[in-house]
């Protein structure tokens, strides 16, 4: 959590530019979250499914 998924999304509260991009970094930092999130969603499953929308949502 403290290495991957608050950092990701603080990324988003941010404004990060990966999280506007239409090119392969938005893809490869999705992906990565979404494999993360899904990882823990059983014990965070708030974290998760924010992660997993808002990549859903941001993905070009």
């Amino acid at each position: 959590m403290t290495k991957g998924l608050e950092p990701g999304q603080q990324q988003y509260a941010d404004g990060a530019f990966w999280t506007k991009a239409a090119h392969k970094w938005n893809a490869a930092c999705i992906g990565c979250l979404t494999m993360g999130s899904l990882a823990v969603a059983q014990d965070y499953p708030g974290v998760a499914g924010d992660l997993i929308a808002k990549g859903l949502a941001t993905l070009p």
